[in-house]
């Protein structure tokens, strides 16, 4: 997270991560009325794409994308591959959370019993198990 903080765009990097992706959703047009010569247009539902999203939204897409190889890039190689299955950077980092959790209570049996209840009671205020 220190590195999100240094980013121009760290409000939408971390709302990305605690929160999750945007979820495109099906727009809705009303119908139109026939007016003078213009004929009525029923209206309808189309799904939502990049390209006719609005800026912030597009905004909110384009930083999902940056936090994902963000995290990815800043991973070892040796968990790689467990947080590569993630389908989005919410999913990463509680699997990193979760791992730091497994690391903390194998460290714990040579450390401090303070430490670890410290770092239990941080993962879960932030809803990891």
């Amino acid at each position: 997270m220190r590195y999100v903080k240094t980013k121009p765009n760290r409000e939408l990097l971390k709302k990305t991560i605690y929160e999750g992706p945007y979820i495109m959703t099906e727009i809705t047009h009303q119908e139109t009325p026939k007016d003078g010569y213009r004929p009525r247009v029923p209206g309808f539902t189309k799904k939502e794409t990049y390209a006719n999203i609005g800026p912030e939204n597009r905004k909110l897409i384009d930083a999902e994308a940056k936090a994902v190889h963000m995290t990815l890039n800043g991973i070892k190689n040796d968990i790689y591959s467990t947080m590569d299955a993630c389908p989005n950077a919410k999913e990463i980092w509680i699997a990193i959370e979760r791992l730091q959790i497994h690391l903390v209570h194998q460290h714990s049996r040579c450390q401090d019993k303070a430490v670890l209840g410290i770092w239990c009671i941080y993962f879960k205020g932030r809803g990891i198990n």
